[in-house]
């Protein structure tokens, strides 16, 4: 049985599924998908230590610091498969 957390988070009874994109919470993202905390590093978003995270989408992150945000999502969907 399928149930839809967010717009973007499917749960199965099994797995849960994200798919990343621009409205992408960073604070979500690292919740379901901690291994992609070393691409946000890497993309030079500190997002693990920032306190805003939680409520900041990924397009806001990226506004903010200058960074692509399709490279962004694109390496961050890779890093999660």
């Amino acid at each position: 049985m399928e149930k839809i957390i967010y717009k973007y988070i499917i749960k199965t009874e099994r797995t849960i599924f994200m798919v990343i994109s621009k409205y992408s919470l960073i604070g979500a993202i690292l919740q379901y998908h901690p291994e992609t905390a070393e691409a946000f590093n890497e993309m030079g978003l500190g997002c693990i230590r920032c306190p805003s995270s939680a409520r900041e989408t990924l397009e806001q992150a990226c506004n903010i610091h200058g960074i692509d945000l399709d490279t962004a999502i694109e390496k961050l969907n890779s890093v999660i498969g």
